[in-house]
């Protein structure tokens, strides 16, 4: 009996060896076989951190980086810190506006080598400093911030009407026309009016206008957005968002000549599909799944229709990227103008017609906020005409 349990303790550690090896062994192929990463900026692959701060892909878009947006940034490091700093030379050397520069510099240790006298980490850490100090909203157009339609707005949030083909967050930091950066550049005017014009010549005034988005539409859905103008506002609006407090009524145009078949007939109903996100490296999509899917529930009524074409009315229980707009289709409704989920009239509208109609608030909670309406664009009013659906939408007005 000694003999065999010095013989277990003598094994053991080699076991133990054995085991460290083999696991080591299938670490290093799960690291060789991952997706290496890639910079969502220059599209440089195996992108380390430094790399990606260097790069600061929210602010730029590789080459699209143009003169304008070099100015605005170098506007802000000169208001920030003065012509002469560690700051401006190291932005100068990486953005091309240094003396001698021909063109920008993308490599951190290249920037560290022309400036001297700083490492590779400092200029990473210095340019997205710099870059996230830069005043959101400084390169919207003038006609485009004073064409932004405001549906309400109090102390805590901006709810605009949102344009289709308007992205609602900044893509871009620097040079952005996003719903968000025309509010904070709208914000950003009428301070400069409250002081009588005194800081107009100021162009980076209002650095810490920041917008907090406190839900998200669809790039060519237009209507109700909401904008809060502090971090403890969005926190209770994302807050009523996420809990479905919000009541959300959308508003889409669609085909209904194969619904008769797929849905009975029924001119109202509730879809419980649970939706799965995907992604085969061509396109993104969303689906129908059982398997890995999140439930989604929407509830939808026909509020007008002829042979071919529905007005349908939805009001979304949950907030799933591209709900509406699966589930429609999923049920024989597909959107009109929504190429993705199996419906391109170009002839009729050139985007997908789908308008964010209503919001209102919880009670309780937001005691001040109205019944939100944004009034249905033209061009939805138009398709809707093209394809002969009749609906008086201001009559209505969302209810």
């Amino acid at each position: 009996m000694a003999a065999r349990r010095a013989t277990i303790a003598a094994t053991r550690p080699r076991r133990r060896d054995a085991r460290r090896e083999t696991t080591r062994a299938d670490a290093t192929r799960r690291r060789a076989d991952a997706p290496r990463p890639r910079c969502p900026c220059c599209g440089l692959e195996n992108a380390k951190t430094r790399h990606l701060s260097l790069c600061a892909p929210d602010a730029l878009r590789g080459d699209a980086f143009a003169a304008r947006e070099r100015d605005i940034l170098r506007a802000s490091v000169v208001r920030r810190h003065g012509e002469r700093s560690r700051a401006h030379e190291i932005m100068a050397w990486r953005f091309g506006w240094a003396r001698g520069a021909r063109g920008a510099t993308t490599r951190a240790s290249e920037v560290a080598r022309r400036v001297g006298r700083v490492d590779a980490e400092s200029v990473a850490r210095t340019i997205r400093r710099e870059v996230e100090a830069t005043p959101m909203g400084l390169a919207c157009e003038t006609e485009d911030v004073e064409a932004l339609e405001i549906l309400h707005e109090d102390e805590e949030m901006t709810c605009v009407n949102k344009r289709a083909g308007t992205a609602s967050t900044p893509e871009s930091r620097v040079a952005d026309s996003s719903a968000a950066s025309l509010v904070v550049a709208r914000w950003r005017r009428r301070l400069v009016d409250a002081h009588d014009g005194a800081l107009a010549s100021n162009v980076v005034l209002g650095a810490s206008l920041v917008p907090y988005v406190a839900h998200r539409l669809d790039l060519e859905t237009s209507g109700a957005l909401v904008v809060c103008k502090n971090a403890k506002a969005a926190a209770r609006a994302q807050g009523a968002f996420e809990r479905r407090e919000v009541e959300k009524t959308y508003l889409a145009l669609c085909r209904c000549d194969e619904f008769d078949v797929s849905g009975g007939g029924a001119s109202s109903g509730t879809i419980d599909l649970a939706l799965a996100k995907r992604d085969d490296g061509a396109r993104f999509f969303v689906e129908t799944s059982s398997a890995d899917g999140k439930p989604a529930s929407t509830e939808w009524t026909i509020v007008a229709r002829n042979r071919r074409h529905a007005l349908v009315r939805c009001r979304p229980k949950t907030g799933r990227t591209h709900q509406i707009r699966v589930h429609l289709a999923a049920i024989g409704l597909p959107i009109v103008g929504d190429a993705a989920y199996g419906c391109l009239d170009a002839d009729v509208v050139d985007r997908h017609a789908l308008h964010a109609w209503t919001l209102r608030f919880p009670a309780k909670d937001f005691a001040g906020v109205p019944r939100i309406v944004a009034p249905v664009p033209d061009d939805f009013r138009r398709a809707c005409e093209r394809v002969g659906v009749d609906f008086d939408f201001d009559a209505v007005g969302g209810e």
